[in-house]
């Protein structure tokens, strides 16, 4: 069974798995390394999700 790889958009940071543009801002420009990642359960009140940036809940990452 073949294991999905992440990728994450450049734009926005979101790990994704099958997209081929971002499912939240629409970019297609998709890279296969990052390092470390970040969950991000309550966008709205998060520090950290308000230092990267992210404005939907969901997984991150944290440098691409």
């Amino acid at each position: 069974m073949a294991k999905n790889k992440k990728r994450v958009c450049k734009e926005c940071g979101r790990l994704i798995i099958e997209e081929k543009n971002c499912p939240i801002c629409k970019s297609n420009q998709i890279v296969d390394k990052y390092k470390g990642r970040v969950l991000i359960l309550d966008a709205e009140n998060s520090e950290i999700a308000e230092k990267i940036n992210a404005k939907e809940n969901g997984n991150y990452a944290m440098k691409y």
